[in-house]
This record gives C-alpha cells, structure tokens and sequence, in this order.
C-alpha cells in the first residue's frame, strides 16, 4: 500500500511539472496529431539531415549579412533540432542585426531556457548593438542576470580545483599505415564549443593522408542536453582561474605530444588550431619550438599579452602559416592579419592566406598550409 501511494505522490508531482512547464508556453498542442501512422511517408522527415539547414543558416548566409535568410533557415534547422541553444541564440542575433527588438528578445529567452547561459557573452555581443537599448531586451538581460544570480545564491560559489583527469584524443592513421615506419603527426586543436569527434572530420579533407592526425578533446563541458560544447578554458571571471587554465592546457597538449611519441614511430610534428584552439596554438607553439616543425593557425588570435619577449626571441625558426576569412565575423580578418605583420617583424618566416570566406577551416587553406610546411609533398 505505501509503495503504491509514493508511485501516486510521484505521477502527480509529475504532472504538476508538465502543467506548470505548459503553462509558461505561448501555446500549447492540445489536438491529436493529424499524421497517418500507416503512411510509410509520414516518417520521412527522420531522412533529412538537419545539418544541411544549419551550414546554410551560418556558413551561406550569415556571414554573407543576409540575415532574413539566415533566420529561415535556423527555423527550419531547428523544427529538427529544437533543444540546440546555440543556434536558437544565433537565431536571435540575426533578429538583432535585423532590428527587431521583439523577436530578438523572444529567441533569447528561448536559448536561455534551451541552456544558453553565458551573460557576459550575451551583453558583450556587438550583434546585438542594435537592439540593446530596447525596454524589453534590456528587461530581459536584467531577468537573465538576476535569475543567474540566484542561482548562484542558491548553489553555492565555484571553485575550479586542479586534478589529474583521463582525457579523450581521436587518431587517424595513414592509409595503409606501417607500424614500423615513421610518419609526421599533425595535433588539431578545436575551437570554442566543438569537440574532436567533430573536428577530426578534418581527416577527409586532406589532399594527402600520409600523416598521423591527431584530435585531444578540449577538458572543459558545458551546455545542457544534447547541446553539450568544449572549451580549453573554464567560464570564470577570475583573472587566476584564467592564467592557470591556460597553464594546465599547455602541459596537457605537451602530454599528448608525449604519449603519441611513445605509442606510434614519429618524425616530426605540426601544432593546427581553430579560433580558441588558433590562439592556444600560437600560445603552446611558441612556448616550445623545439617540440614543433611549425604552426597551423585558422581564424584565430595572436595572444601578445600572455607572451613575453623573450618567448619570440627563443621561437623565431618556427614557421607559421596563418589561414583567416576575409569575411570572418566571429574573429575579424584583421587579426590573421596583425599576427602575420607583427610576427614578421619579428623577424619569423609567415606566410598569410587570406580566403574569401567565413569562420572555417577551408579545404585550400588545409592543403597550402600542409604543403608551406612540408608536412605533405
């Protein structure tokens, strides 16, 4: 009897929750669906891949400024996929670039109830400058802010805690791969919310698959449901939770250098970065030239403040080669193109790829990069 009746508390308690998550909807489906479940056609949907939608929402014509197609675009992409709070946020900054505060607001509270958190992120957002004094988004920042605030009140204080972990790295060998042989390795370093499941997807792009490649997953988790993303730094606002992380990522990256040269026979070795992982990579390269034949560095910053000058001095035989889109939003051209002409000056051999494209890795830059560097012939 009493097992039944706390299985009763629990469906109640239960449909309480569905209630009240109902009741802050704007509608709510109560009709049966009007699908014939005997129709071998109505399950057609579960053949498209909704990434297609999402590459033309971002890639196409996001960052061609066409952002009413964008937005069609993130909406179909997210019938398929209504859980990813990024690009539920993305939708919302194409509303923001467009003006309208309205919809701009409405999508934002979507993604922060998605999982898409990050306020610092939200207000410091230039896609947004135009919509930012607007009553009801700025209504909405302070909502977001307090609510974030009480958890915090409520959950405690973070502290980030140094501790030995076991992280995951991806490999792909050489087509028909000799273990006796010696092969060059090439270390990719993901940028800010993908991982290396994603990123070693690089492999097919290749010109030539005479190389170990090599994807170390970045340490740091966030995001909710299946909308998780990686970073190489924790989201903190302590300046000292930064400077380690940033230490701790180095000698990580210097571990997987170790334990791939004791797993497979290696000759030689290229550092490659995307956007956060550019600037890690620049980071990590110069402080150990000697590990490195040269860098690789897509779309990404120079990080001068946490270099010295004697850090240049020691890794100027490095040879870097820097891929950057002219039309990149994320991180502005002009920062592929200050690194290449203050490491020149230097007195580093730089060679700059400028493409006519995005926030990406392109195929050309990968195969001029790999050449320039004489990873591949």
């Amino acid at each position: 009897m009493k097992r039944s009746f706390l299985i009763l508390i629990g469906i109640l308690l239960f449909m309480n929750f569905l209630l009240a998550d109902a009741e802050d909807q704007d509608s709510v489906l109560i009709e049966i669906p009007d699908i014939d479940i005997y129709d071998a056609q109505s399950g057609d949907f579960l053949d498209i891949n909704p990434q297609y939608y999402l590459y033309y929402a971002y890639q196409i014509y996001y960052n061609e400024d066409n952002f009413e197609t964008a937005a069609k675009f993130y909406l179909q992409y997210l019938s398929y996929q209504n859980s990813d709070a990024n690009s539920i946020y993305n939708l919302a900054c194409c509303y923001g670039l467009l003006g309208i505060d309205s919809l701009t607001t409405l999508y934002l509270k979507r993604a922060y109830k998605a999982g898409f958190d990050d306020v610092r992120h939200i207000k410091g957002d230039p896609d947004f400058d135009g919509v930012k004094d607007s009553p009801i988004f700025t209504a909405l920042i302070d909502s977001i802010e307090s609510i974030e605030q009480q958890k915090i009140e409520e959950s405690g204080s973070v502290f980030f805690i140094p501790a030995k972990t076991l992280q995951e790295c991806r490999v792909k060998l050489p087509e028909n791969y000799d273990p006796e042989e010696m092969y060059p390795l090439l270390i990719g370093l993901h940028g800010y919310g993908d991982d290396n499941e994603n990123f070693i997807k690089l492999y097919k792009d290749f010109p030539s698959r005479s190389f170990i490649f090599a994807v170390p997953q970045a340490p740091y988790e966030f995001g909710v449901g299946s909308n998780i993303g990686y970073s190489w730094i924790p989201q903190s606002d302590d300046p000292a939770v930064f400077d380690e992380a940033v230490t701790l990522t180095e000698n990580y990256i210097n571990s997987v250098v170790t334990y791939l040269q004791n797993q497979y026979n290696i000759s030689e070795i290229v550092l490659m970065g995307f956007s956060q992982g550019c600037w890690l990579t620049y980071y990590t390269g110069l402080r150990n030239p000697l590990l490195f034949k040269g860098l690789l560095c897509f779309g990404g910053d120079l990080p001068l403040d946490l270099l010295d000058d004697e850090t240049f001095e020691n890794a100027k035989d490095l040879p870097i080669y820097i891929v950057h889109g002219e039309n990149d939003r994320s991180i502005p051209v002009d920062a592929g193109i200050n690194a290449a002409s203050i490491l020149q000056e230097m007195g580093f051999e730089i060679e700059l790829f400028i493409f006519d494209g995005a926030h990406e890795v392109p195929k050309e830059g990968l195969e001029k990069g790999l050449i320039w560097l004489d990873l591949i012939k």
